[in-house]
């Protein structure tokens, strides 16, 4: 009767591909998610934060709704929102516009 032991040689490199690929798809989807369309030169003026993600995710829904250029930055304990400064007051007005719990 075989033993766990002589089927480790496959399991090892599966378990190892799985673990490699899980990463990699994490990796592509966190980078992809970070783009924007703010250019490099952009002053950016923090909307909101720190706040939670459900908040700011929300709040970027609704930037985006109004075609305002927006980034959500992480602060490893929480998030916040940034538009361009150029774009601060109407970014200001969707915010104050948006029901809270939506």
């Amino acid at each position: 009767m075989p033993a766990w032991g002589s089927f480790s040689y496959a399991f090892g490199p599966l378990f190892a591909l799985t673990a490699l690929l899980l990463v990699v798809w994490l990796l592509r989807r966190n980078f992809r998610g970070n783009r924007s369309q703010l250019a490099d030169d952009d002053v950016l003026a923090p909307l909101l934060g720190p706040h939670t993600w459900g908040e700011c995710s929300r709040l970027a829904k609704d930037l985006s709704a109004a075609g305002i250029r927006h980034r959500v930055v992480d602060l490893t304990s929480s998030y916040q929102v940034q538009v361009p400064a150029d774009d601060l007051a109407a970014a200001r007005v969707v915010m104050n516009a948006a029901r809270p719990g939506r």
